[in-house]
C-alpha cells in the first residue's frame, strides 16, 4: 500500500502487505531505479506501522505504531541512522491520527482519552508539547497560530470523516 512521495519526488514509502501475517514491512522505493529498501522491523513479535508520512526534509518518516508500549503512539524513524524514536511516549493514550504542518515545524495529533478525542500540538524537532495548546476536538482554536489552525482543521476533517456511525 503506497503512503506517499518523498518531498523531492525521488522515493515512495509503502507497506508490503503480506497475506496471513500481521507484519507489514515498510518499504522505500527509488522511483528512478525501481530499487526497494525494506526498513528493518524491530525485534520481537510482528508489528504494524501505519499512517506513514515523510518529514519535510525527507530524512525521516513519521508513523503510528505500538512498539514497546500498550498504546498506539507517534514515532519518527531516522532513515540514515535506522533508528525509531517515540514522540508521544509521555502520552498514555492512543494516538488516533496526526498531521504535520506544511513547514514541517509543528505536529498536530488527536488522542483517544476515555472515548474523547483531544488535540495535542508538538514541536516537530523536539517533540515537546506546546503549552496551552491541548484542547478537546471541536473547540475553536482561539490561541493557535494560523499554520497550526490549518493543520488542526485538516486533522479534524480527517478524524470526522473516518468515524463510523451506528444507528
Amino acid at each position: 500500500m503506497p503512503w506517499g512521495w518523498s518531498p523531492d519526488g525521488s522515493r515512495i514509502v509503502a507497506t508490503d502487505w503480506r497475506p496471513r501475517t500481521s507484519d507489514f514491512p515498510v518499504v522505500l522505493i527509488d522511483v528512478a531505479t525501481g530499487r526497494t529498501q525494506e526498513i528493518p522491523p524491530p525485534h520481537g513479535p510482528p508489528l504494524q506501522r501505519y499512517s506513514i508520512r515523510w518529514s519535510r526534509d525527507g530524512r525521516s518518516l513519521y508513523w503510528l505504531t505500538s512498539l514497546d508500549t500498550d498504546f498506539v503512539h507517534l514515532a519518527r524513524y531516522d532513515i540514515a541512522a535506522q533508528k525509531e524514536n517515540s514522540l508521544t511516549g509521555a502520552i498514555a493514550w492512543d494516538v488516533e491520527c496526526y498531521d504535520v504542518s506544511d513547514d514541517g515545524q509543528v505536529i498536530v495529533l488527536a488522542t483517544n482519552e476515555d472515548g474523547w478525542s483531544r488535540i495535542h500540538v508538538l514541536d516537530a524537532t523536539s517533540a515537546q508539547e506546546r503549552t496551552g495548546t491541548r484542547q478537546a476536538l471541536g473547540r475553536s482554536p482561539t490561541s493557535f497560530p494560523a499554520e497550526v489552525s490549518r493543520v488542526r482543521l485538516r486533522l479534524e476533517l480527517r478524524t470526522i470523516t473516518t468515524r463510523a456511525v451506528f444507528i
